[in-house]
């Protein structure tokens, strides 16, 4: 009985480490979308203040012709009810080329940090939809998050289906079902795996 004992304690400590590699990978990944986002931010930024300049030095141009930065710069620029909007880093930025103080350095702050939340709350919502797969609350801790994951895995693993199993799953289903659960408890039990991560 003790060496089934143990033998059971060393196949679940193997298990987590196997999962907890998993979850690095993944959230490796995740980490390196943020990192591609947060440089696309970076470009568009440089990007309208290259147009900026443009738009200051054309600023005595013929007079007929539209201004507008659509006309002036092309589809990069939207347009709703008479205001215009850059897209930067995802998110529309309101054009503010005319009001424009060179020497203000403080042009981006409140974009900057208006990404920054965006980006979190991007996350906090993906939480909150990996939760509703296992069920739980987006806030679950380690122990709710094992219960929920062990529960719904021993339902749906395609080792234990069967033609007559209550969830009605042909195995193709159980297995992407199985696949969606393992996916929700890896992303948020990466949060703790290492509580000084951005996203922790």
């Amino acid at each position: 009985e003790d060496r089934h004992k143990k033998l059971e304690e060393e196949r679940e400590k193997a298990e987590e480490e196997e999962a907890r590699k998993r979850r690095a990978a993944k959230k490796a990944k995740e980490e390196a979308a943020w990192q591609k986002k947060r440089e696309q931010m970076r470009r568009d930024k440089e990007e309208y203040e290259r147009m900026q300049r443009e738009w200051r030095m054309n600023d005595d141009d013929d007079e007929e012709e539209c201004k507008c930065p659509r006309c002036r710069f092309g589809n990069r620029f939207s347009e709703r009810g008479g205001t215009f909007f850059f897209n930067i880093g995802g998110l529309p930025f309101r054009v503010r080329f005319d009001d424009y103080e060179s020497d203000e350095e403080s042009f981006f702050d409140e974009f900057d940090d208006r990404w920054e939340e965006q980006m979190l709350e991007e996350k906090r919502e993906e939480n909150r939809k990996m939760a509703n797969i296992l069920g739980v609350e987006a806030n679950a801790d380690e122990r709710e998050l094992k219960i929920a994951y062990r529960k719904l895995a021993l339902k749906y693993h395609p080792d234990k289906w069967r033609s007559d199993s209550d969830h009605g799953l042909s195995r193709k289903d159980a297995e992407n079902q199985f696949k969606s659960i393992q996916s929700a408890y890896d992303h948020l039990m990466s949060n703790f795996d290492d509580s000084d991560e951005d996203f922790s």
